[in-house]
């Protein structure tokens, strides 16, 4: 029969039993027997190392004696940075194909989960489960293309089960505010420098060059303008977009953000917008 080699680190945690549990349904159903190469003790870099640590990392040289047609390498799991490098080593002496469940930083195959669908179904069981209704999305870096796949799957979720918007009078009153200075501005077109900005089209144009805004950019640049030269926080960004109706956490924000950025670069203003680090941003 064939065999399939798990290499994970000491298994204390019920995810590492699910993943192990679920390798070997699938490779049973393929005919494929399972051997797991397993730890007591995942040492971090900085642990002391004697001869029960290498005692218990000699486990992982199996890989050169037992015969594999492949390997699963779990190499997140894994604290310590010297053990992963041998045993990636190891892998590509024998030659036998290995996904690495953690990545492609030692150059095997990896699994890419679909980054959307997934922050869809975690947002969708906290609410439907959980009865979650106020959620905060850390979602990674801004402009990350994986960081804007998990925003909007958050999104998505989060607009299908109505999911609460933070509340408070004073915020209310605020709101009101600004909702009744916007009415004013309806059909108006304004001017920032030589770009005439349209609310009604939802569009800046310079020298014939038009940029088409989306509702969450065009309600930033919005309020940006109306406050040109000052400092506007994250928060009250955030504020003019709930007033909107637009549910957004602050990794929503720095994405919509990026965006603006480059459509006003794309009209030769790449530095329009100043971050002010730990206050905000500043329209020049």
């Amino acid at each position: 029969m064939k065999k399939i080699g798990i290499l994970i680190s000491a298994i204390i945690d019920p995810l590492q039993i699910e993943l192990i549990e679920a390798i070997y349904e699938t490779a049973a159903a393929y005919g494929y027997d399972v051997i797991v190469m397993t730890n007591t003790t995942n040492a971090h870099d900085h642990f002391p190392h004697n001869d029960y640590t290498t005692g218990e990392e000699n486990i992982f040289t199996l890989i050169e004696t037992v015969k594999l047609d492949g390997i699963i390498f779990a190499s997140q799991l894994f604290k310590k940075t010297v053990l992963k490098q041998q045993i990636a080593e190891r892998i590509r002496n024998i030659g036998i194909p290995c996904v690495d469940t953690g990545g492609s930083l030692y150059g095997f195959e990896t699994v890419q989960i679909p980054q959307k669908r997934a922050f869809y179904d975690m947002t969708s069981h906290l609410i439907g489960q959980h009865h979650c209704r106020r959620l905060l999305c850390h979602a990674g870096f801004e402009g990350d293309a994986d960081s804007e796949k998990r925003i909007a799957g958050f999104m998505e979720a989060a607009e299908l089960f109505h999911a609460e918007k933070p509340y408070n009078p004073t915020i209310l009153l605020l709101r009101i505010s600004a909702v009744l200075k916007r009415s004013a501005k309806v059909g108006a077109v304004q001017k920032y420098h030589d770009v005439e900005v349209s609310t009604v089209k939802g569009s800046l144009t310079r020298n014939g060059s038009e940029q088409i805004l989306t509702k969450n950019e065009m309600i930033i640049f919005q309020l940006l303008l109306d406050r040109q030269g000052e400092i506007v926080t994250r928060d009250e960004l955030m504020t003019a977009l709930w007033d909107n109706d637009e549910f957004v956490n602050d990794n929503a924000l720095s994405v919509n953000i990026s965006r603006l950025r480059g459509k006003l670069a794309e009209l030769g203003l790449p530095e329009a917008i100043e971050t002010r680090k730990k206050q905000g941003y500043v329209l020049k």
